[in-house]
C-alpha cells in the first residue's frame, strides 16, 4: 500500500509540473493579447501555425526562416513609430489647445482602435511584447547572428530609454552608422550629440526599474556570445553597455570585459577591441601610431566615436581609473 501511494504521488506531481509548463505564464499571456489585438501582428502569427496551412511543410519552414522574423520585428518597429507619432501628436494639441479635441480622442494603429490616453501603456507594452518575440525567434534560430544583433540593439539602444523622441534619434543614428554614405549622417550624430549632452544620465542608475532592465539585457548579452562570441562588434556593443550603464560604475567589470574578447577573437581582430580599451583607459584618443587608421565611420567602435564627437565625458562616464590600471594595459599593449 504504501509503494501504491508513493507511484499515484509522483505520478501526481508529474502531471503538475506537466501543467506547469505547458501553460504559459501570466505575463507571457498579457504580452501575446497585445499582439494578437493588432491585426496586422496576428497575421504574422498566422502564419507561424501549421494549422492554417494546406502544406505543412511550408508552415515549419516559416519558423525557420531568418526574412520571416525579421519581417515580423520590423513590423512592430513600424508600430512603435506610429504610436510615437500619435504621441507627439497628443502633446501638440495640449499645448496649442490645452485640451483633446473629440477627433483625437481615439486612433487607429496596425488596425487596432486605441484611446489617446492608453497610447504610453499600449507602447510600454508593445516594446515588453517585440521583446517576447525576439525571444522567441532565437530560441528557434539561436545560431542567427542578424537576429541576435537586432534584439542587442534594441535592448541597448531603445528599450532601455524611457522617452520616445530619444528613441527616434537613437534609430535614426543606428541607420545612418549601417550607411556610412548617407548624406544625413552628420545631422544625425549632431542630434545625438546634443541628446547627450542635454540629458547625460539616459538610464537613472538609482532606479530599480531600470536595474532589472540592465540585468536581463546583460542576461541576453551573456546567452548571444554562447554562439556569438567570434563576432567582434558583439563584444564591442557589450563593452559599450556595461561602460555606460554599469550600475556599480566598477572598472574591474569592464576590464574583465575587455580581456574576455581578447581571448575570444583571433588575433586578426584584436585592433578593434584595443582602440576602444586605449580610448577607455586614456579618456581620449590615443596618440596617432597606436591606432590603425579607419577612415569609414562605420569601422569605428562605440567608444572611439563617442571621442571623435566629443561625447566621452565625465557625466557619462563616471569612472576613476587608477594609474596601475592604465600602466598595467598600456604595458600588455605593448607586448
Amino acid at each position: 500500500k504504501l509503494q501504491h501511494k508513493q507511484q499515484t504521488t509522483t505520478i501526481d506531481k508529474r502531471k503538475r509540473n506537466m501543467t506547469s509548463l505547458a501553460t504559459p505564464p501570466p505575463q507571457t499571456l498579457s504580452l501575446m493579447s497585445e499582439i494578437v489585438s493588432y491585426p496586422i501582428l496576428l497575421q504574422h502569427e498566422e502564419s507561424f501555425t501549421t494549422k492554417q496551412n494546406s502544406n505543412n511543410n511550408e508552415a515549419i519552414s516559416l519558423l525557420y526562416d531568418v526574412s520571416s522574423w525579421m519581417l515580423y520585428l520590423s513590423e512592430i518597429d513600424s508600430l512603435l513609430e506610429q504610436i510615437h507619432d500619435a504621441i507627439q501628436a497628443i502633446s501638440k494639441s495640449k499645448r496649442n489647445k490645452g485640451s483633446l479635441s473629440q477627433s483625437l480622442s481615439t486612433t487607429t494603429i496596425g488596425g487596432r482602435t486605441i484611446k489617446m490616453n492608453d497610447l504610453s501603456e499600449s507602447h510600454h507594452l508593445l516594446q515588453k511584447a517585440r521583446n517576447l518575440i525576439s525571444e522567441r525567434a532565437l530560441s528557434i534560430l539561436p545560431g542567427s547572428y542578424k537576429l541576435w544583433k537586432n534584439y542587442l540593439h534594441f535592448r541597448t539602444n531603445v528599450y532601455m530609454h524611457l522617452e520616445p523622441s530619444q528613441q527616434s534619434i537613437l534609430l535614426l543614428n543606428n541607420e545612418s552608422n549601417d550607411a556610412p554614405n548617407s548624406s544625413n549622417t552628420n545631422e544625425n550624430q549632431e542630434s545625438l550629440a546634443s541628446l547627450m549632452q542635454s540629458s547625460p544620465y539616459m538610464y537613472p542608475i538609482a532606479s530599480s526599474q531600470n536595474s532589472s532592465k540592465y540585468k536581463a539585457t546583460i542576461s541576453a548579452f551573456e546567452r548571444s556570445l554562447v554562439r556569438m562570441n567570434k563576432y567582434p562588434r558583439i563584444w564591442l556593443s557589450y563593452i559599450h553597455f556595461v561602460i555606460t550603464h554599469d550600475t556599480t560604475c566598477s572598472v574591474t567589470n569592464v576590464r574583465r570585459l575587455f580581456n574576455r574578447a581578447l581571448l575570444a577573437l583571433p588575433a586578426t581582430q584584436h585592433d578593434l577591441i584595443w582602440s576602444e580599451y586605449l580610448c577607455y583607459i586614456l579618456g581620449k584618443l590615443p596618440p596617432k601610431g597606436f591606432l590603425m587608421n579607419r577612415q569609414n565611420q562605420k569601422d569605428l567602435g562605440p567608444v572611439v566615436r563617442d571621442c571623435k564627437n566629443g561625447l566621452l565625458a565625465t557625466e557619462r562616464y563616471p569612472y576613476s581609473i587608477p594609474p596601475e590600471t592604465v600602466l598595467r594595459v598600456l604595458r600588455r599593449y605593448a607586448h
